[in-house]
């Protein structure tokens, strides 16, 4: 199955990255874009987060219903996966929240998540 970053990524046609072996991708937060080395898509191409995580994780994933960079749809991917290893992965999407998270609303979310996270770890 691809991965959330590779199935989103639209690598810019003709435009190598800024060092050999990179490519430079949009984004939304930077006119000069991004650049992802080469080793780092083909390691994402060739094994996805779900193969990495033991099902004893609890997993909290939150995603932006705003978000430009990834779709919706890769996280909910990302949950069936974890689910159907018997992980008990929730999903927690942001009304109006974009890829980065980070306005004062929504690291209060975070930050609720993550009370949730250590509570039902028994911390």
């Amino acid at each position: 199955a691809p991965t959330a970053a590779c199935s989103a990524a639209k690598v810019l046609p003709g435009q190598g990255g800024r060092f050999s072996g990179t490519d430079l991708l949009p984004s939304q937060h930077s006119d000069q874009g991004y650049t992802i080395h080469g080793a780092i898509r083909q390691e994402l191409q060739e094994h996805t987060i779900e193969d990495r995580i033991p099902a004893s994780c609890l997993v909290r994933i939150m995603h932006g219903d705003k978000d430009e960079a990834i779709p919706m749809e890769a996280s909910e991917m990302l949950q069936l996966h974890l689910k159907a290893k018997g992980v008990k992965a929730e999903l927690r999407r942001v009304t109006g929240g974009d890829h980065r998270l980070s306005s004062e609303v929504e690291l209060a979310i975070l930050e609720e998540e993550l009370d949730q996270l250590l509570f039902d770890l028994g911390a």
